[in-house]
């Protein structure tokens, strides 16, 4: 047997003799259409607040004056105005002009025959265009960039398109949402089309309820052009979400306090086994090595659910009844733990990232993934059989054995053998799956036998095998945390205790003990994945009922496997009325002390939309619950939106302002880390007019954690990792953390340089990825090596397509700091390569040249140079060198003079520094000393770099750091 079945029976006869006795449209823009044959869903209360703009240091072009002002032509073609670039030729005679924005057109389309459709495909228009970058679903959940020049490169699912056109011009075309109803979406010209279409990129609409129809649609698509590629993508969002939904623009929100903070994430360390003492242990480990997380993610595996009663029983229940056993989990324990210990054989040779991986993915968390401890197959069984339950539900779900203990003993060895041959068919048939029906294409015959079969005669195998192995059939069955948050100290075996959950002592721990700031719990959109269970009483309040999910056409186009995943095989107990669900869980969150929600799965909403409305009405209503409820409980607007690459989801976030932009961080799949940086990066064009991104924790151990950490720094995201007690890379973590706990973020979204917009970086095997960002007082460039590994599109997977690429050149320019791109050619720049000794002074046309290693990244420190009152010194603050982003450590900085013994005054540059370690700055002549907060301090000069000595500082946020000449 694999795990000792004497201790595991001795230990739970233990749990058992130490249980306590008891336990306590707005309206159209053109001509008015029909309404859809549903609802409006209601409006969210808001919580938008102004925030201050950026530092007056940064000088930006006014956003309208990079718009150019669309117009349809008399040959149908839409173009600018003033030039007349065109961005898409040959319009369709079923669109029409409805109304103007800023500028940018807004199209409406209509059925050629008049009839009223639930879905339909129109031929748009050729686009005229040299190069696009497009954001295409390439999962459920997720969106990708993806890179072309003409209509066929166009996939299913693609949700944006930017267009390099002539003349310096860019252009937009956004598929929008008609009536927070009609969802549309872009793809490539049908093979059945009129001719005269062959080159007409198509327009779908679709309300995803087929009782749901119209014949017209004011609001279809939008187009837009500009000069500013970056101002283009944020103003065209946002006036593509006002059309479509609810979200403000991100500038008109308030940012979560935990972005200039380091956190930890219990994800990729715990999986489903996180507790009270995994958060102690993991904040502890963190702490000790001088890098304090301020606020802690509790991901999933804090709730109460279950799976079905149907699936709770073993396969030796009629043996147990005919030797009087009663209900026992024990021997259902013993079951899926030997099932999923060979299940292990299959978890070894599949991609995390994949549809079959996601199912094996805690399964995998066995086998001492990199950068994580093993987690045992026996935790990980108790897990899933153990209820998750607390209180009086958790003591009736766990029975106290009756029993001779030979009897019991041969049950649980019984239950184990019996889960070994399941786990083996288990494996023979995911082996199968892996390799025969997730690569074939949509449509053939693998893929329609297994859609045939899954939906039929292995339906009730295939949900007893996610019940045994995952937590997506699981449902809700209560808002209380589970007995694993009994205590601080309560542990993963403590899930089936029964004792009653205590989630505001372990809260009051973690900020009185380790001076965690924020604690934010996990739960999904529907409340969790399977959402909320009917066969529980504690839920028989919020009237759930079954339904059965069905993905889109276009969903199961790009994700074949949606067409069998749990919410279509096992069902969603969905509420109708979110608000009071979300109510009461939030309330009891907050009353313990949690301060704001990481929400998940919320694509997965659109898959029950088909019963009610369609997908996008449906997440409109989920949207509005959600967010009047956080406006209530969560004030600092401390919430995370995840899993959420879909318009219906993007659309309806009102007030929340931070989302996650790129598929998972997955510690096993080598293939997945190059294309997460670069997933990022380009969602981040089209996310940030409306929330801001969040590229998703690491683990600092991991071998591609150097990359990782580059991308955080110039992110201007949240900075967490998920790093296992005791697995850190500490001098990785100390380049992005402060002593306090603080971060030194970047202000704005990290984006592509405007050369990098139209490159396929991770398959052209020549062009690195830049991304610029703001600091305070200058600007910061980061070049990533990501050749080698991508998303392919054919295969619907991530794939190694050159094990050893090259080192890669790049040219980091001053231009590429958007804000210096019209910088007058005499001003100065100091320019500073990590970990290089020397200071750069370039011109505004300047650059440095980098040599990108495979898989890795270099930072590159931009700063003005500015010159004393009296032209006798030129000086420029760069930044803490041992920080990554180093320039973020420069709040501000001033020319100031002393005059002393009637001498004429000597300049004295006096820097604001947020953190300790090595100020570094260009200095054009030798300083005479330096002081850190009025104490003379060492300091080192040569060639025009000057390092001062900046020790920790006494709990100031910044220090004052004068360097006199």
């Amino acid at each position: 047997m694999g795990h000792n079945a004497w201790s595991r029976l001795h230990r739970r006869r233990a749990w058992s003799r130490n249980r306590p006795a008891s336990v306590g449209g707005t309206g159209p823009l053109g001509s008015p259409c029909p309404p859809a044959r549903s609802s409006d869903p209601p409006r969210a209360a808001s919580l938008l607040q102004t925030q201050p703009g950026l530092e007056p240091s940064i000088q930006e072009q006014e956003p309208a004056s990079s718009l150019l002002d669309l117009h349809l032509t008399a040959d149908r073609d839409v173009a600018t105005v003033e030039g007349g670039v065109v961005l898409a030729s040959a319009l369709t005679g079923q669109a029409r002009v409805t109304g103007t924005r800023r500028g940018m057109l807004i199209l409406g389309m209509e059925t050629a025959d008049g009839a009223a459709t639930a879905i339909e495909d129109f031929p748009l228009a050729k686009l005229c265009c040299s190069r696009f970058v497009a954001g295409a679903r390439m999962k459920l959940w997720w969106q990708m960039p993806r890179w072309g020049s003409t209509s066929h490169d166009i996939t299913p699912e693609t949700q944006f398109l930017l267009l390099e056109l002539e003349d310096g011009v860019y252009g937009v075309v956004l598929p929008l949402i008609d009536r927070r109803t009609f969802r549309g979406t872009l793809r490539y010209p049908r093979p059945d089309c009129r001719p005269g279409h062959e080159d007409h990129m198509v327009l779908r609409i679709e309300s995803g309820d087929s009782d749901v129809c119209s014949e017209c649609w004011d609001k279809a698509v939008l187009f837009a052009a500009g000069t500013d590629p970056y101002v283009l993508m944020e103003e065209a969002v946002i006036v593509a979400a006002e059309c479509s939904g609810t979200a403000k623009p991100l500038r008109a929100k308030t940012l979560p306090p935990t972005l200039d903070s380091f956190g930890w994430c219990s994800w990729d360390s715990f999986y489903s086994t996180v507790s009270a003492q995994g958060l102690d242990d993991a904040v502890r480990g963190l702490r000790a090595q001088g890098t304090p997380p301020r606020w802690v993610v509790i991901d999933d595996g804090w709730q109460c659910t279950q799976v079905d009663a149907a699936y709770r029983d073993d396969p030796l229940k009629a043996f147990r009844r005919g030797n009087g056993e009663e209900s026992s989990t024990n021997s259902r324990e013993s079951f899926v733990e030997g099932e999923f210990e060979a299940l292990e054989l299959a978890a070894r040779g599949i991609p995390a990232a994949g549809s079959a991986g996601a199912m094996l993915r805690e399964v995998r968390s066995s086998l001492d993934p990199e950068g994580a401890p093993p987690i045992d197959a026996e935790m990980m069984a108790l897990q899933k059989t153990g209820g998750l339950a607390t209180g009086e539900e958790g003591r009736r779900g766990r029975h106290l054995w009756r029993r001779p203990f030979v009897i019991s003993l041969t049950l649980d060895l019984l239950g184990y053998v019996g889960g070994r041959i399941t786990g083996f068919f288990s494996f023979l048939l995911i082996m199968f799956y892996q390799n025969v029906v997730d690569p074939a294409p949509t449509g053939s015959w693998p893929a329609r036998l297994w859609t045939w079969a899954a939906l039929r005669s292995l339906r009730e195998p295939l949900v007893q095998f996610m019940a045994d192995s995952t937590n997506f059939t699981r449902r809700l069955t209560s808002v209380r945390a589970n007995s694993k948050f009994s205590s601080p100290r309560a542990r993963p075996e403590d899930v089936s205790s029964g004792a009653p959950a205590d989630l505001a002592s372990v809260v009051s721990h973690l900020r009185s003990v380790h001076g965690v700031a924020w604690v934010v719990c996990w739960h999904a959109l529907s409340a969790y994945w399977s959402g909320v269970s009917w066969e529980s009483p504690g839920m028989a309040r919020y009237a759930p009922r079954l339904v059965y999910g069905a993905p889109t056409p276009g969903v199961a186009e790009v994700e074949p496997s949606a067409a069998w995943n749990p919410a279509v095989l096992g069902g969603v107990g969905w509420v109708g009325d979110m608000g009071a669900l979300f109510e009461d869980m939030h309330a009891y969150l907050a009353a313990a002390g949690v301060a704001g929600v990481k929400v998940d799965a919320q694509a997965g909403v659109g898959f029950v939309g088909h019963a009610s409305g369609g997908g996008a009405a449906a997440a409109a209503r989920a949207h509005a619950a959600l967010e009047a409820s956080i406006a209530v409980h969560f004030p600092a607007n401390l919430a995370v939106n995840c899993m959420c690459h879909s318009t219906e989801n993007i659309y309806a976030w009102e007030g929340t302002a931070l989302a996650r932009v790129s598929d998972d961080f997955y510690p096993t799949d080598a293939s997945t880390h190059r294309p997460h940086v670069a997933a990022c990066a380009f969602n981040s064009l089209f996310f940030s007019g409306v929330a801001h991104p969040d590229w998703d924790m690491f683990q600092s151990e991991h071998r591609a954690a150097a990359l990782h950490a580059a991308a955080r720094a110039v992110s201007g995201g949240p900075v967490y990792v998920s790093d296992s007690p005791g697995r850190h890379c500490v001098p990785l973590l100390k380049r992005l953390v402060l002593p306090d706990g603080g971060v030194l973020r970047a202000l704005r979204p990290g984006r592509p340089t405007r050369d990098s917009l139209f490159l396929d970086v991770c398959c052209d095997a020549r062009s690195c990825l830049k991304v610029w960002n703001l600091n305070p007082r200058g600007g910061v460039l980061a070049a990533f090596n990501l050749q080698g590994s991508a998303w392919d599109w054919g295969r619907r997977r991530y794939r190694t397509h050159e094990a050893a690429p090259p080192p890669l050149p790049a040219r980091a320019a001053v231009r590429d700091v958007e804000p210096y791109r019209g910088a007058p050619s005499g001003d100065r720049f100091a320019m500073h390569v990590d970990g290089a000794e020397g200071v750069l002074v370039v011109d505004a046309a300047g650059g440095v040249d980098l040599q990108v290693p495979s898989g890795g990244a270099v930072m590159v420190t931009v700063a003005p140079v500015v010159t004393s009152p009296d032209g006798q010194v030129s000086a420029a603050p760069l930044g803490l060198a041992n920080m990554l982003n180093c320039g973020g450590a420069v709040r501000d900085f001033h020319w100031q003079t002393s005059p002393e013994n009637g001498r004429p005054a000597a300049p004295q540059l006096s820097v604001e520094v947020r953190g300790c370690g090595t100020l570094l700055a260009y200095c054009s002549r030798e300083p005479g000393r330096a002081y850190a907060q009025g104490v003379q301090t060492n300091w080192w000069w040569k060639e025009g770099r000057l390092e001062v000595s900046v020790p920790q500082g006494d709990g100031a946020s910044t220090q004052t750091v004068v360097i006199a000449f």
